[in-house]
């Protein structure tokens, strides 16, 4: 089936474990354990190759990405030896994507224009664009998103700016018969997906949710950005959407995320819930968990990780498919509803078949209440399939 050709966005510690990710699954040694799927849309792990690159750190650009990838202030956990790649991180596009909190940090140059940025993709015949800049770049995203668009690429989006949730773009996509994933990340087993079952399962016996929160600490540059007011925005909204707390009054739900340096590329978090139970009694449930961040949510994008979306939006491009996939809540855990829309082919009756009856079952009753009204009024429902991707069945 050939290769799955990947740029990538943004040389930081979410592409740091990507790169690291694919050699470690690609080498039979590394085993099955933290993937999913092995095989994705008839796509090995082996199949991802890294063909581009673009970054505006000094300390990056003109490296190979296999060295790239360890430059300061990049501090992700090293689990796999990466060899030397033959991509150069090229100077990328600066626009919004330096906060004010992370400009004393790192050298930024980013003379890079648009023009630039599609005929590197188109050379490097790169066929799908992940999107890993600063929570907050969306000005620079939706740059890139449109040098995607014009070097025919696929775009993932893993960062919570709005662009596959955005009529426009999900429809300058599908005129193009481009794929469109997104937006924002979950991690494997992070604190957002144990956050939701926690709200979920209190829903299920009974349990009035009343208020909570989620508060994160770490010592990434994601978590640097995030104490910019204005950044940060978006990142809450989805992480409020993806634990469940939209329905809550504002002053009842709370996200927060302090950059504490020595804890590195740790995330350390606390959630608080609380509710009424059998009798109006209250009922209150605290809990602290800690992961490695980067590698977490490397495993986890939007519907089946950031491995398995590469190669999703490689198969799509091939066969022509188009449209936008989103997340029915915000993000989306491996086991979510994900959503197709566009101009995309016809779900045929065996893909349907092979599906879990169940998972139909949990089609909303509303399909387009989640899409911003524009969209909702002229998109709709194409197709149903699984995240998993069942290898290609759909």
């Amino acid at each position: 089936m050939g290769t799955v050709n990947v740029g990538v966005i943004g040389v930081g510690n979410c592409a740091s474990s990507l790169v690291q990710g694919v050699e470690y699954y690609s080498n039979a040694t590394g085993g099955p354990a933290g993937l999913t799927h092995a095989v994705c849309a008839g796509y090995a792990v082996s199949d991802v190759r890294f063909t581009s690159a673009f970054d505006v750190n000094v300390s990056k650009i003109g490296r190979d990405l296999s060295e790239a990838i360890w430059a300061e202030p990049n501090n992700a956990l090293k689990f796999a030896d990466v060899p030397h790649l033959g991509v150069p991180v090229r100077e990328g596009i600066l626009s919004d994507g330096v906060g004010h909190s992370a400009v004393d940090r790192i050298d930024a140059h980013g003379r890079a224009t648009l023009d630039d940025v599609v005929e590197h993709l188109k050379r490097t015949d790169t066929h799908v664009v992940v999107n890993f800049l600063p929570v907050g770049s969306h000005r620079a995203s939706e740059l890139y998103a449109e040098a995607a668009l014009r070097a025919g690429c696929a775009f993932v989006n893993c960062i919570p700016s709005v662009i596959a949730r955005s009529a426009d773009w999900s429809r300058k996509f599908a005129n193009a018969s481009l794929p469109l994933i997104g937006d924002d990340l979950k991690s494997q087993f992070g604190a957002t997906l144990v956050h939701h079952a926690l709200v979920d399962v209190l829903a299920r016996n009974g349990v009035q949710l009343r208020n909570t929160y989620q508060i994160v600490s770490g010592g990434n540059m994601d978590f640097l950005n995030m104490q910019d007011p204005e950044r940060v925005k978006s990142k809450k909204t989805t992480k409020v959407q993806g634990f469940g707390g939209a329905e809550l009054p504002a002053e009842s739900v709370h996200f927060g995320a302090e950059y504490v340096p020595f804890l590195k590329d740790r995330k350390i978090a606390f959630i608080r819930l609380e509710g009424e139970a059998f009798g109006g009694t209250p009922l209150e449930l605290e809990l602290r968990m800690c992961v490695e961040d980067s590698p977490q949510r490397r495993r986890q994008r939007t519907g089946c990780g950031s491995i398995h979306e590469v190669r999703d939006g490689s198969r799509d491009s091939r066969r022509r498919r188009s449209g936008f996939v989103v997340a029915y809540e915000g993000n989306t855990s491996a086991h979510e509803r994900v959503r197709r829309a566009g101009r995309t082919e016809r779900h045929d009756r065996r893909s349907r078949q092979s599906m879990s009856p169940s998972l139909l079952k949990r089609r909303p009753p509303n399909d387009s209440s989640f899409l911003p009204p524009e969209a909702a009024a002229g998109i709709g429902w194409r197709a149903v399939r699984r995240s998993a991707l069942l290898n290609g069945a759909v």
